[in-house]
Parts: structure tokens; C-alpha cells; sequence
């Protein structure tokens, strides 16, 4: 799902914001879809310093993510590990609330 989110953040600063000239974008994105449209626009946004955008990958963001829709959003795909250390199944799991908090992977500065 990271790899995904950083072809979509690429997309959008090569294509958007380079070729298409646009000041600013709005992201969306439906079930899985969903949680990297969000992860996108969160990256965008994070700021190291007043003038540096670093992204979770590391890359350098835009600033410019001024929205997101969601649409039937999902959560973040479980690793295998986590998978094997649950107990009960998956929708049991996620009925009882014992998934955890979700939160993006770590920021490298």
C-alpha cells in the first residue's frame, strides 16, 4: 500500500502540479483506495520545517493537498504478521476492536 501511495504522490507533483501547472489538488480515493488518497494528502501536508515537506517515503511533498473525499473508505492492509498474532478471524477481530491504532509507517527526516 506504501508503494502505491508514493506512485500516486509522484503522479500528482510530476503530472499535476509540473506538466499541468495546478496550484493546488484534491485527492479521492474508494475502499482501498480510500487509505492511500488519505495517506497522500497527510504526506503532502507534513511539514519538517516552514519550507520542507517530507513525505513517508522520505521524498519531498508539495504542500499543495488542499482536500480529500473518501468514498467507502477501507483501513490499512494488515502485514502477514499481524494476521498470524490475531486470534479469531479478521472480521471478529475488527468487531472486537483489537486491531490497534492505525497509523502511516515511520517518517524518515
Amino acid at each position: 500500500q506504501y508503494l502505491w501511495e508514493g506512485y500516486i504522490a509522484d503522479c500528482v507533483k510530476e503530472v499535476g502540479l509540473g506538466i499541468r501547472n495546478w496550484k493546488s489538488f484534491v485527492i479521492g480515493g474508494n475502499s482501498i483506495g480510500g487509505y492511500t488518497a488519505m495517506g497522500v494528502a497527510a504526506d503532502d501536508g507534513r511539514t519538517v520545517s516552514s519550507s520542507n515537506y517530507v513525505s513517508a517515503l522520505g521524498t519531498t511533498g508539495s504542500g499543495k493537498a488542499k482536500g480529500l473525499v473518501l468514498m467507502n473508505s477501507a483501513g490499512r492492509i494488515l502485514s502477514r504478521d499481524e494476521i498470524d498474532e490475531s486470534e479469531g478471524t479478521i472480521a471478529e477481530t475488527t468487531a472486537l476492536g483489537l486491531l490497534g491504532e492505525n497509523s502511516p509507517p515511520p517518517r524518515t527526516l
